[in-house]
């Protein structure tokens, strides 16, 4: 019987803890923090951003303190996608290998040439999801993943 009341007690402690963790949300509801995309920029840029922080920090003047440029793989994955009109970049970054770094992302975001080759191209994401690329030298808005919080 011991057992069996200190597990109660201990269930009950834990849903009061949980009630009074919530008492400040409308209608008492929990929630939690996803990353998700929230949106591409007004402002555009070609590869010369200023590196992966230039991309962060449009989307932080953008979308907040906590945003920063979305991998594809960030963007695709988000349960309500945003709508947007038109092909935005993408931060597509390698293992921390220098030899991966500058794969696809206009040479760490540092390059404003088109040409074809994996420092003169980056990853980009179409309206409708799909992947694409495009020459750096090409003006486009950043794709831009944030902290949001949802209901439970």
């Amino acid at each position: 019987m011991r057992p069996c009341l200190l597990l109660l007690i201990t269930c009950l402690s834990f849903a009061l803890l949980a009630t009074a963790a919530n008492a400040d949300r409308p209608g008492g509801q929990s929630s939690q923090k996803i990353f998700s995309f929230v949106g591409v920029t007004d402002a555009t840029t070609n590869g010369d951003a200023g590196g992966y922080f230039g991309l962060a920090r449009m989307c932080e003047a953008e979308f907040g303190p906590a945003a920063r440029a979305c991998t594809y793989a960030e963007a695709v994955d988000t349960v309500s996608p945003p709508v947007f009109a038109s092909e935005a970049w993408v931060s597509h970054k390698g293992s921390g290998d220098i030899s991966t770094r500058s794969t696809f992302d206009c040479g760490g975001w540092r390059r404003k040439t088109g040409g074809g080759t994996s420092q003169e191209d980056a990853v980009t994401i179409l309206p409708d999801g799909r992947s694409s690329g495009e020459d750096c030298n090409v003006p486009l808005p950043v794709a831009c993943c944030a902290w949001v919080e949802i209901p439970n």
